[in-house]
């Protein structure tokens, strides 16, 4: 497997994280006990988020080429979805590593 692979799976954690902490109910959800307000607009998290997935599929296309790199990305955002879904069921308060 590919380093640029493996990076761009982190990516797209990344982004579905940052997705994640733009709506405000996963917000409240991650900062619980703190009682924090957002620091930026859910905005600002959207763009980094489409960045970040914007990066992901151009090393995806780059390492794999088109055939099988739009497959793997689309693949591989489909488990980052899931397991950002599972991070916010289990342990919302690693998201927090995302919000500074």
């Amino acid at each position: 497997m590919s380093s640029n692979i493996i990076i761009a799976v982190v990516l797209l954690q990344l982004a579905q994280g940052y997705y994640a902490l733009a709506m405000r109910h996963y917000w409240q959800q991650v900062m619980h006990d703190s009682g924090d307000s957002m620091p930026h607009t859910p905005r600002t998290y959207r763009s980094v988020a489409t960045l970040l997935l914007g990066l992901s599929c151009c090393m995806m296309l780059a390492s794999e080429g088109p055939a099988m790199g739009s497959l793997l990305w689309i693949l591989a955002t489909g488990g980052s979805i899931i397991s950002t879904g599972y991070l916010l069921t289990r342990r919302p308060g690693w998201l927090r590593l995302l919000c500074r």
